[in-house]
């Protein structure tokens, strides 16, 4: 037995001579693992680089909708203020405009008067329309912020029980910065940018057609180039506001991970000086503000490239009322004609402003889109368990559970 033993041996020992002549197993990189824990190795790689692909697919993407504000958004928005208020409220604009409108209207008929003994009744008249569309023009200011007000509280209360009754799995798939964006930055726009805009929307709109009106009143031949003028505007509305809704989405949801990265910093704040990553946390923070920063600046220069183009078609209609009043001079009433062209000068800075702010009012409603999928597309935990026990291995654990 020993013989064949010390035979062995010297039989490996030739073997490893042999082998460090060839150049194998020394000075070489290769390690002298077996090949059965060279593969077991491999295979845990490959286990592993499965496993942190499942880690990485928990955190979902976000959800970032594409194209037009659906209806159903508006639909949202106005169901959470209510549809009587803000159907009375869309009331109240259009009467304060016509109010308006009839005092302007009196006054003139009152400068070109020359009977004195009817001005006090002429006095009367005028004040109680002043005084009336002071009132309405109140009220009509008062309950549109009132409803708005109403709208994005209870957008907000359905997020908040929305994401309150979610199940665990959507705060794995959903990190802290992106809620906390939601229920600030997207909340903020509701409740105070979009308020503003869509108030100035409404209101200007209300004296824009007011101002065409008149104008086509006194000139109908105005008539026969509101068509093509209308077209152009909807137009060059349109075409900007595409880019202008998609940039605000983006700003949206790039904002999202500077609040991640944010709260991340603050948890772990200890091991970042421990370990001295002060310089790459702050470049990694720093990176994200831009990324943000470029999506808000070229909507802000959309939003003065349109501004322009409307200036200029507001000039067009300027020059096309003046020059036909005065071509039409002597068919045409002085009064009506000063009163139409008072109108129509104050149109040119409030239609392009309406249009600057509708399109505003548009990329605003992104954010009411944001909250609105949390207020009714989210899945509450009970609806998630009924969905896992109707799966197969649902039933399948159900009914081992029961046995």
């Amino acid at each position: 037995g020993e013989e064949k033993t010390t035979d062995k041996v010297e039989a490996n020992a030739s073997d490893t001579g042999k082998k460090s002549e060839t150049g194998e197993d020394e000075g070489s990189d290769k390690d002298d693992t077996p090949e059965v824990m060279v593969k077991a190795n491999e295979n845990a790689a490959k286990e592993g680089s499965t496993d942190n692909t499942a880690d990485n697919n928990l955190v979902k993407d976000e959800d970032r909708s594409v194209g037009v504000v659906s209806w159903a958004t508006w639909r949202a928005y106005v169901g959470a203020s209510g549809y009587c208020r803000v159907g009375f409220v869309l009331f109240l604009f259009v009467l304060g405009q016509g109010l308006l409108m009839v005092s302007d209207w009196w006054l003139m008929k009152w400068s070109t008067t020359t009977k004195k003994d009817s001005w006090g009744w002429v006095y009367g008249a005028y004040a109680a329309l002043a005084i009336s569309t002071v009132i309405v023009s109140f009220l009509r200011a008062n309950l549109f912020f009132m409803a708005t007000l109403k709208a994005s509280s209870t957008l907000c209360n359905k997020a908040s029980l929305g994401v309150i009754h979610s199940p665990l799995s959507f705060f794995t798939a959903n990190p802290l910065g992106r809620i906390l964006n939601r229920f600030s930055s997207d909340l903020s726009q509701m409740d105070e940018q979009l308020a503003v805009s869509l108030f100035d929307t409404l209101q200007i709109a209300c004296m824009a057609a007011g101002a065409v009106l008149v104008g086509c009143a006194v000139i109908p031949w105005l008539l026969l180039m509101i068509p093509p003028l209308l077209y152009v505007m909807i137009w060059m509305r349109q075409y900007t506001t595409t880019s202008m809704r998609e940039l605000k989405r983006l700003d949206g949801t790039t904002k999202s991970p500077i609040y991640s990265s944010f709260s991340a910093t603050l948890s772990g704040l200890v091991p970042i000086r421990a370990y001295g990553r002060q310089q790459s946390s702050q470049r990694s923070f720093v990176a994200k503000l831009q990324t943000n920063a470029q999506s808000w600046y070229w909507w802000l220069i959309a939003n003065r490239w349109f501004g322009f183009w409307l200036d200029a078609l507001c000039f067009v209609v300027v020059g096309a009322v003046t020059f036909m009043a005065v071509a039409l001079r002597e068919t045409l009433d002085p009064g009506m004609v000063g009163l139409a062209l008072i109108y129509v000068l104050g149109l040119s800075g409030l239609f392009q402003y309406m249009l600057r702010q509708s399109a505003l009012v548009e990329t605003f409603m992104t954010s009411v889109e944001r909250i609105s999928y949390y207020a009714h597309r989210i899945e509450t935990e009970e609806e998630s368990l009924a969905k896992a026990l109707l799966t197969p291995e649902g039933k399948n654990g159900s009914s081992d559970g029961r046995s």
